[in-house]
Formats: C-alpha cells, sequence, structure tokens
C-alpha cells in the first residue's frame, strides 16, 4: 500500500511539474511573441523614418538644383554686367583721350596764329547698350583742364 501512495504521490508530482513546464512554457511563448511585436513595430518605425528621409532628400536635392540654376544665372548677369561696364569704361577713356588731343591741337592752333574754326560734332553710331556718347568739341571740361595745364604762365 505505501508503494501504491508512492506511485500516487509520483503521479502526482507529474502534472504539477508537466503544469510548471507548461507554464514557463508558455511564459517563454508570451516573451517570444511581445518580442517579435516589438521588433515588428521597431521595423515599421525605422520603414517611416526611412521614407520621411528619402522625401526629404528629394526636397534638398529639388531646392539644390534651384539654388545652382539660380547662382548660374546671377553669374551670367554678372558676366553681362562687367562687359557693359567695360564697354562703357572703353567708351570714357577713348573720349578722355580724344578730348586731350583736340586740346593739344587745339593749344596748337592758337599759339600758330590760327583763327577759329567751327567745330562739327560727329555723331558717333547708336548702338543696342545705351545712348550716344557725344563726342567733346573742346570745350568741355576735360579740355579747359588740359588746355590750362598746358598753357603758358603769364
Amino acid at each position: 500500500m505505501i508503494e501504491d501512495a508512492r506511485d500516487a504521490g509520483a503521479d502526482v508530482e507529474a502534472p504539477a511539474a508537466e503544469f510548471a513546464n507548461g507554464q514557463s512554457m508558455e511564459s517563454a511563448a508570451l516573451a517570444g511573441a511581445a518580442a517579435i511585436q516589438r521588433l515588428v513595430a521597431e521595423c515599421n518605425t525605422l520603414r517611416t523614418r526611412v521614407s520621411l528621409q528619402e522625401t526629404e532628400l528629394a526636397r534638398l536635392r529639388s531646392a539644390n538644383e534651384s539654388v545652382r540654376r539660380r547662382f548660374a544665372l546671377l553669374h551670367q548677369r554678372y558676366v553681362d554686367l562687367a562687359k557693359k561696364i567695360l564697354g562703357h569704361l572703353e567708351q570714357f577713356d577713348s573720349v578722355i583721350r580724344e578730348a586731350g588731343q583736340e586740346a593739344i591741337s587745339e593749344n596748337g592752333r592758337h599759339e600758330n596764329g590760327g583763327h577759329e574754326e567751327p567745330v562739327i560734332l560727329d555723331q558717333p553710331a547708336q548702338d543696342a547698350s545705351g545712348p550716344p556718347v557725344p563726342k567733346p568739341n573742346g570745350r568741355d571740361i576735360a579740355s579747359v583742364l588740359a588746355q590750362a595745364s598746358r598753357a603758358p604762365s603769364r
């Protein structure tokens, strides 16, 4: 009978051990499922972040291209402006040189006892870059100054 009690006790312990093993397995399965859910949620979060970053990258590339086009346009405008300024400076230099030459020649005529001749102004052809620049006639300020500096002292 004692043996029967031992066998009965062993039978009682077996379901308890199975129950404990079943609970630990169930706990492990639930913990595994929770870990999988966390991994899936993290993966979805990362996918969303990647999508947002790709959208931002596309926007930044577009803005960068727009800025590049604007800089190229500004560069071209500055080059054109520099060419116009250079043209105006060359015209100014030419006018100053001509005024100096006319002052020298007019000063020479006065020294040789020549009489004053009427001055005929040539009108340069008007180009598309701006209004025509009149030629000096020997009576403008540059000519007067040039004559004053070359005139003999009295």
